[in-house]
């Protein structure tokens, strides 16, 4: 269970079910190190939430959650030709890419760091570079222990928890984000889905936003869980909110706190002002 603060919209979940649908047995993914099981399961929430794979190759999908071919070196297709996106590079990084709807297409890159044992999740909007959302993931948080199981059940813990985080600080800003831009260009997002829930078959492809102007909102949260690293909240677009540009750029650096004081100081300030006005 994850920490008082967080909204859980993981009721209905069981990650381990939409894991079996991508690979059935946790073993044949071949990741020594749990990392190519942790950006799997990030994999599975992205499709979960409307997301749909973009493939390059060609070759038979029996399932929606399946990963495109050769995002993992041990599941790479016959032919072994390379491809650009799904790839597992000596970096150990594993690169996903998606279309949502109406919103374009979106790229998300897990990173695994040997050295302090973290993943850095990075999902993008590929033609809106303001649209990028970042979290941090200690992995033997949720993949304690690399072992040859049969079971995603074994294998995963925390899921819920990962759920959560994963709709807090990545899914729902990046469509939040992307659904505020095109009301911007005066394009209106279809409503057919919901975030948190599980789209139909039928649906896929024909994602859309539900409640924008509610998704698009400040993700960072002191309460947050300590294997959060970084965190990217949605900002405000320099090329579409019509403010100036180093306006924008010092409202997205200010921390929330610090622009409460200034509201708050601003506003006894002006009230000052009219009650000494009124006196004279």
């Amino acid at each position: 269970m994850g920490r008082p603060g967080f909204e859980f919209y993981s009721s209905c979940v069981e990650l381990p079910r939409l894991l079996e649908q991508a690979v059935p047995r946790p073993r044949s993914v071949g990741s020594p190190d749990g990392g190519a099981l942790l950006s799997l399961a990030a994999h599975c929430l992205m499709v979960h939430e409307g997301f749909t794979v973009v493939d390059h190759a060609a070759h038979k999908r029996t399932s929606i959650f399946n990963p495109p071919a050769g995002w993992n070196s041990s599941l790479a297709g016959s032919s072994g030709e390379p491809v650009t996106v799904g790839k597992c590079d000596q970096r150990k990084q594993w690169v996903f890419e998606y279309k949502y709807g109406s919103c374009g297409q979106f790229i998300m890159y897990c990173t695994l760091h040997d050295e302090t044992g973290k993943m850095f999740v990075h999902a993008r909007q590929a033609d809106n570079e303001d649209n990028l959302q970042v979290l941090g993931l200690r992995l033997s948080h949720y993949i304690p222990q690399v072992d040859s199981h049969s079971s995603w059940d074994e294998v995963l813990v925390e899921e819920e928890l990962l759920y959560d985080m994963f709709m807090e600080y990545i899914v729902r800003p990046l469509v939040g984000f992307a659904a505020l831009g095109l009301q911007v260009c005066g394009r209106t997002p279809e409503p057919e889905l919901r975030l948190g829930h599980r789209p139909s078959p039928e649906a896929q492809g024909r994602s859309s936003i539900d409640d924008s102007a509610d998704m698009f909102y400040d993700s960072m949260d002191e309460d947050a869980d300590e294997d959060l690293l970084v965190s990217r909240r949605p900002v405000l677009s320099r090329h579409s909110s019509g403010l100036d540009p180093k306006l924008v750029y010092m409202l997205n650096r200010t921390p929330p706190s610090l622009m409460l004081s200034i509201v708050l100081v601003t506003s006894a300030a002006a009230t000052t002002a009219v009650l000494w006005a009124w006196r004279r």
